[in-house]
């Protein structure tokens, strides 16, 4: 049986990140929202882009526990 796309993302995340907080970028509905996402008010970076999917730094908080 194969895995699901999003299960090999899961795992790409956590090995990398340390969580499984990432978003398919064209689920945002256009720049100023994907600027938004990647980053907070004061301008600092909260994630990064690699090809249609955004990583984020940061677990959900639901994920802080695991």
């Amino acid at each position: 049986m194969s895995r699901d796309v999003t299960d090999v993302i899961d795992d790409y995340c956590r090995s990398k990140y340390g969580h499984t907080n990432w978003a398919w970028t064209d689920t945002l509905v256009d720049d100023d929202q994907q600027r938004a996402v990647t980053e907070n008010e004061k301008g600092e970076t909260i994630g990064e882009i690699e090809g249609n999917i955004i990583f984020y730094y940061a677990p959900l908080e639901e994920e802080d526990d695991e």
